[in-house]
């Protein structure tokens, strides 16, 4: 008895620390799982961690302790940036914009504006008025309540979800394949063939901002007013030990 006993805790264990994460950003890679508490799991190992804890979100960029995860769940419908005739639409707002350069074929480059994680507070800055309908700026305002709308109350995941960059959207696109696989372990969303808003304004005019199709990978150059994109969010994430 007391051999069957031990060999259980031996399992146990060996199962415990082959799913868990013990800090250090290099164990952590694209497409991994992140759970309610922070825990940070591949995706193989999800079936255990599920019966703990909840998805909140997938891993799409690690740099050292630090790391980016993507919501599970998109805009059920497609917005706009910001409607016509609004001070959104007619702003060219010139803390968050960016550049790109590179074709569908050959891949994009992007400059400026590169961390999307401020841009809805360099806009709030803006349009202090503004701001504070939420008819204004759907696509940011999908973003903001992202927290309340899917239960992450009393979280630390209820608040800081944001608006991806144009450059953060094109590295989800690049690895599409693996995040729509960790997306389907937790019951999250299917990517499709649409297009998503990034946060980023485009140079070339006011009324510009940058979306990427997830058919091919183009970067466009979207009216703001065009009610056809739909919305993906980021938050950061600190890679902490257990």
């Amino acid at each position: 008895m007391k051999k069957f006993y031990f060999l259980c805790c031996f399992l146990f264990i060996v199962v415990f620390v082959g799913c868990e994460f013990y800090g250090g950003g290099s164990k952590v890679q694209i497409g991994d799982i992140v759970l309610s508490d922070g825990r940070v799991v591949p995706v193989e190992h999800y079936s255990f961690w599920k019966r703990i804890y909840e998805p909140v979100g997938v891993v799409v960029g690690v740099s050292g302790n630090n790391a980016m995860m993507m919501g599970l769940y998109k805009s059920s419908n497609s917005m706009s940036w910001a409607p016509r005739d609004t001070f959104g639409y007619n702003t060219k707002f010139v803390e968050i914009q960016a550049s790109r350069f590179g074709s569908v074929e050959t891949g994009y480059n992007f400059s400026g504006d590169l961390i999307g994680r401020d841009n809805w507070l360099a806009v709030c800055n803006s349009d202090r008025e503004g701001v504070l309908e939420p008819k204004n700026y759907p696509a940011f305002y999908f973003a903001y309540n992202y927290g309340s709308d899917f239960y992450y109350l009393n979280s630390e995941f209820n608040n800081g979800w944001y608006l991806p960059s144009v450059s953060e959207l094109y590295a989800v696109f690049e690895n599409k394949e693996v995040l729509q696989k960790s997306l389907n372990a937790v019951g999250g969303f299917d990517f499709g063939n649409n297009w998503y808003w990034s946060s980023s304004q485009a140079y070339s005019a006011n009324e510009g901002v940058y979306g990427v199709s997830f058919i091919k990978g183009e970067v466009i150059n979207v009216y703001k007013y065009c009610p056809a994109g739909y919305v993906i969010v980021f938050h950061d994430l600190n890679l902490h030990e257990f």
